[in-house]
């Protein structure tokens, strides 16, 4: 099934594309982009948004040096987004992710709709540190703000927690793969996901460039709403519920365990509680193995793993991973949540980082070439095998996949993006000989119209090849499946080795009834 995405009328010479399929010829799109900023809004800074003694300005620069010069002046700032201003006290460096610089934050709106947040003379409070794995150690860095009061900036519900993100990574700045993950996971009714904001930064006079101010993940009732357990709980009826796991790729904070099914590391990292007594302890880590050795040794027909684990939103999260094709998204950043209802079960989101690469789906083995071939995130090559998970998506993939949807995230995307060209164009020009080309911002217009084709093409395909669970038992070696528990029966190791009796250990054997042999999973 092909779809046409919403016609939108801009101001701008640019031919949007066709959704998939239509009669526009997608993969020869021509880019005119005329954006021109108002030399007005170019203006040097004003005296009154000279930071107070307290928060003084001398430059700290993003490569973490101080410099008694500054080389990147605040009058870069182009006036097109709201510029937010972070002074930290004495202009101390931020220099890692584990000590909090106290600090002072105010946000000129320059002309948009949001109200002014604190001021130079007057403001608000907060520590600043540094964030992220990755993108740490790149140097346009991101940061982790905390206020001392719970703020509501931009209008967003108020929170002491937010991040500026830089979302630079390695090879590319793929703000907008979040943006579009974000608001997948809304449609498909995970409930709340993170909001962006894009903004100028000054840091300490600096010129920063464009930041995202954006939430970040906490049970709080404005964000994640649920049940949250305290830290140290000790009582029995309480333990099992208000839990946040990260599945995870780092293990430098506080995880679980870890564990290898297979070959290859899973790695849980609790988020909330932070703080856990010898009791949650003695609950969580069974809790988690028993949850794995469910995944893994569950048959084919039977998985015993959905009495804990919500199939429908593993689903719609595997869906916004697919369509993305976000290969990365399985094996990090995987966050699912227990809250306290009578028949609670281990429900899977919010979403976050959806910040790897757009690539159409024949480039890859489908479905995600990392699932099901068991690319660190050991879950999904054999999840994707079930049935009941099969028939989950096949279902919320049909609601999700309709012409309506598709117009309203393509006119979210474009919204989002269409006014952001001149503070790109100042974002790359402070960057340029610091971060490879593929870091810098792209035009919006154009980085528009290729999201929107990677969107078409992956969901194109994803519509024309449903059978999720026949590709992901192929990729496994898994030819034929054949369950008939009370035919006889003789079991081999993959090597050959012939058993004395049906194997105990999950796993992946051959068996032979009569003059037949296929491969199992047990």
């Amino acid at each position: 099934m092909k779809y046409k995405f919403l016609s939108i009328a801009i101001s701008l010479a640019v031919s949007i594309p066709a959704f998939a399929g239509t009669s526009a010829a997608i993969d020869n799109i021509v880019y005119e982009p005329t954006i021109t900023s108002d030399s007005s809004q170019n203006a040097p800074a004003s005296e009154d948004q000279i930071a107070p003694d307290s928060y003084n300005t001398q430059v700290c620069r993003s490569d973490r040096k101080n410099i008694s010069e500054n080389a990147w002046p605040a009058d870069m700032v182009t006036g097109t987004l709201p510029v937010v201003y972070i002074n930290t006290q004495d202009a101390a460096p931020i220099v890692d992710k584990v000590n909090p610089i106290p600090a002072g934050y105010y946000m000129d709106p320059m002309g948009s709709d949001y109200a002014a947040e604190g001021s130079a003379q007057e403001p608000i409070t907060l520590t600043i540190r540094g964030r992220g794995n990755s993108t740490w150690l790149q140097p346009k860095k991101p940061y982790k703000l905390k206020f001392d009061k719970k703020q509501s900036l931009f209008g967003l519900p108020k929170s002491k927690h937010y991040a500026l993100m830089a979302h630079c990574f390695a090879d590319g700045n793929v703000w907008e793969t979040c943006l579009a993950g974000f608001e997948m996971s809304r449609m498909l009714g995970m409930g709340w996901a993170p909001h962006m904001v894009p903004v100028e930064l000054v840091l300490n006079g600096s010129y920063e460039g464009v930041y995202f101010i954006q939430e970040t993940i906490k049970i709080d009732e404005n964000r994640l709403n649920m049940f949250e357990q305290e830290d140290g709980e000790t009582d029995p009826s309480v333990i099992p519920y208000g839990w946040l796991i990260e599945i995870d790729n780092n293990d430098e904070y506080q995880y679980a365990f870890k564990e290898t099914p297979g070959g290859g590391n899973i790695l849980f990292t609790y988020k909330a509680p932070e703080e856990l007594s010898q009791e949650q302890k003695d609950w969580l880590y069974p809790e988690l193995r028993d949850l794995n050795d469910r995944v893994h040794s569950s048959p084919i027909d039977d998985p015993r793993w959905a009495e804990k684990l919500d199939v429908n939103t593993l689903a719609m999260y595997s869906i916004v991973r697919e369509v993305l094709q976000d290969f990365d998204g399985y094996s990090g950043s995987f966050y699912m949540h227990k809250d306290k209802t009578p028949d609670a079960k281990w429900t899977f989101g919010p979403m976050w980082d959806c910040s790897m690469y757009w690539m159409p789906k024949d480039n890859y083995l489908p479905f995600s070439k990392y699932a099901v071939e068991g690319h660190r995130f050991k879950w999904m090559p054999r999840i994707m095998q079930y049935t009941l998970f099969g028939d989950t998506f096949r279902r919320i993939w049909k609601e999700f996949y309709t012409p309506e949807n598709m117009d309203k995230l393509a006119t979210y995307l474009f919204d989002f993006s269409k006014d952001l060209g001149p503070a790109f164009e100042a974002n790359n020009e402070r960057w340029k000989g610091e971060l490879k080309s593929t870091q810098l911002y792209h035009a919006p217009t154009d980085k528009y119209a290729y999201v929107m084709q990677m969107i078409s093409k992956n969901a194109e395909w994803i519509d024309s090849h449903q059978n999720i669970e026949d590709i992901a038992r192929a990729a496994a070696g898994i030819d034929e499946i054949v369950i008939d528990p009370d035919a006889p029966e003789e079991y081999f190791t993959i090597d050959g080795m012939r058993l004395s009796s049906r194997p105990a250990a999950p796993g992946i054997y051959i068996m032979r009834k009569g003059a037949k042999t296929v491969k199992v999973i047990l």
